[in-house]
């Protein structure tokens, strides 16, 4: 079980579905216990940034034919047009 302060800390995050992930992670003390300790190490505000990188990731649904996907499940290109301009300035 999360102490106080691990609690407090979990109030902050707003994501319901991220915050019970959290909680199993911090609740795991046996196999996950490096992990677990490897965030609670970081800095709050890597916390965050992880936590919402964890947002990001897609599970797509069986037969899903692209892995780079808009949010109706349409092929996307990526990288997108802006960023491809961007390596190519720095290659010159």
């Amino acid at each position: 079980m999360p102490s106080e302060d691990h609690a407090a800390a979990l109030a902050e995050i707003g994501d319901a579905e991220v915050r019970s992930e959290v909680v199993s992670l911090l609740a795991h003390s046996g196999e996950a216990l490096d992990s677990r300790q490897a965030f609670q190490n970081l800095p709050k505000y890597d916390q965050d940034s992880l936590i919402e990188f964890l947002k990001t990731l897609q599970v797509l649904p069986p037969g899903t034919k692209d892995r780079i996907v808009d949010e109706n499940f349409k092929a996307r290109e990526w990288p997108p047009n802006w960023a491809k301009g961007a390596s190519d300035d720095k290659e010159k």
